[in-house]
């Protein structure tokens, strides 16, 4: 699986993403250990739909680790 840096807009870095993950040098990049999450954002449209990875959309947030 990719590895993530906490600049890329994708799923795997955003704070609503369930999916299982790895996070590394104090937050700065993530490895993802799942290739799918659940969106839990709430006012997405996507919310409680399973997303990829490497996904996007306009209610991106970044995590806090």
């Amino acid at each position: 699986m990719s590895t993530w840096s906490r600049s890329q807009k994708v799923c795997a870095t955003c704070r609503y993403w369930s999916g299982e993950r790895a996070i590394h040098v104090l937050g700065q990049s993530v490895r993802p250990t799942s290739p799918t999450g659940v969106c839990q954002c709430p006012d997405n449209s996507l919310h409680g739909e399973a997303t990829n990875q490497a996904s996007t959309c306009a209610k991106w947030s970044l995590f806090t680790a």
